[in-house]
């Protein structure tokens, strides 16, 4: 079947807005259409950039066939606040599907964020497309469950009550020390915190004698299961006893068998629970799912530099000098290492040099920890660098906050 006369780029009037959004919220939630639509009207005074050049749409003759919007985000590595456009509400009309129209979409998409100065694209993708564009799977779903039986056995030394709009500087300080250097978690700033806002409601606050916060837990909007959908807390087991025996309290009302926490494994609740009857669960997924993709290679090692000098001294090969290049689909980047320093360049030095060849994909997944350097093979790292890649690439738990979906 003919495809038509294809444009894709932003839209360019309100009425073109009008229509991009209408058909997301009737394509994403069907009958929650009027709340969804209402959300988006929300997030576009948050964003004024959304209302043209990142709600991007593909037109056949005219008439809007894909759509889908772009946030201008930042996304942590380690340190490092990177720029990030984060895709959601992907969407092509039923009628006009599997025809390529969304992959035109994406790829006007992924030169837009280029030149806007995005680093990283990041989405949660549904399975076996998106890796069709480089990005790949870079966060796993974690699981703590703990069974209510257990819950109720702890007990309050603390209070607990609801949140209320004057607890947010110390709900920002709270989260700030719990996810401040988690890969994969996005930088909270002042528009992010108001498009939270209404959701505070579901958020109940741990304080001491002095009525100082010190923890918070944010419920999931749900009826049918206990869900905690992210926990900060400061490094204080009475806060968290606390937390688990109000969860035990409102598990025992609701009549429900356990509760679940969004939280990584290294999470200090995670690891306070492994003294007791708890699942910890790590959920690996093939091609969907929290997804990344270098969009600037060049840029984002440049960035990432104090990131990689912190990993370097952390590994304790500051005494390490030498230089590599890392070669991939969408460029090269070339390393140089000295004084416990990392610095890159787009520009290959002069004299040998040592040059490991990957997918950008698959070093997306070494840079945030969801893939380890001394994992990779000795036919990809040559042996005088085995070390220094290894400590460049560990593993780690990236966590992307169930709160912070866009």
């Amino acid at each position: 079947m003919l495809r038509g006369t294809i444009t894709v780029r932003s839209v360019n009037s309100d009425e073109e807005f009008r229509r991009a959004i209408d058909l997301q919220a009737r394509i994403m939630v069907g009958a929650g259409y009027v709340d969804y639509i209402d959300k988006m009207k929300r997030e576009a005074k948050l964003w004024p950039s959304l209302k043209r050049e990142n709600v991007r749409v593909a037109l056949r003759n005219g008439t809007i066939v894909s759509t889908f919007r772009i946030f201008p985000l930042h996304v942590r590595i380690g340190c490092v606040p990177v720029p990030m456009g984060g895709i959601n509400n992907v969407c092509t009309h039923p009628r006009y599907r599997k025809r390529g129209y969304m992959r035109d979409l994406m790829a006007d998409a992924i030169e837009h964020m280029r030149r806007t100065g995005a680093l990283v694209s990041q989405l949660h993708g549904i399975p076996s497309f998106y890796y069709k564009f480089g990005y790949a799977f870079i966060g796993c779903d974690y699981r703590l469950a703990v069974e209510t039986r257990v819950l109720v056995g702890f007990h309050k030394s603390l209070r607990v009550r609801r949140a209320n709009h004057s607890d947010l500087p110390d709900m920002k300080r709270l989260h700030g020390a719990t996810y401040g250097e988690r890969t994969c978690t996005v930088v909270r700033d002042e528009k992010m915190w108001s498009r939270l806002r209404p959701g505070i409601d579901r958020v109940r606050v741990v304080v001491d004698g002095s009525n100082r916060i010190k923890g918070y837990f944010w419920l999931a909007n749900r009826k049918d299961i206990f869900r905690v959908t992210e926990v900060c807390v400061d490094d204080d087991e009475d806060v968290i006893r606390t937390m688990l025996a109000e969860c035990g309290r409102l598990c025992r009302l609701g009549i429900v068998p356990e509760a679940g926490f969004d939280v990584p494994p290294d999470h200090p609740l995670a690891l306070y629970c492994r003294g007791y009857d708890a699942v910890i669960e790590t959920r690996y997924k093939r091609n969907s799912g929290h997804m990344l993709r270098i969009l600037n290679l060049g840029g984002l090692f440049s960035a990432l530099e104090p990131e990689l000098s912190k990993r370097l001294s952390r590994a304790r090969l500051t005494g390490w000098r030498g230089r590599f290049g890392i070669d991939t689909d969408i460029g090269s980047v070339f390393l140089s290492i000295s004084d416990g320093r990392v610095r890159s360049s787009s520009a290959r030095p002069r004299g040998s040099c040592d040059v490991i060849r990957m997918p950008q994909s698959l070093l997306s997944q070494l840079l945030v920890g969801y893939r380890s350097g001394g994992d990779l093979s000795n036919d990809t790292v040559p042996a005088p660098l085995r070390d220094v890649v290894a400590g460049l690439f560990p593993a780690g738990h990236p966590f992307f906050c169930p709160e912070d979906m866009f």
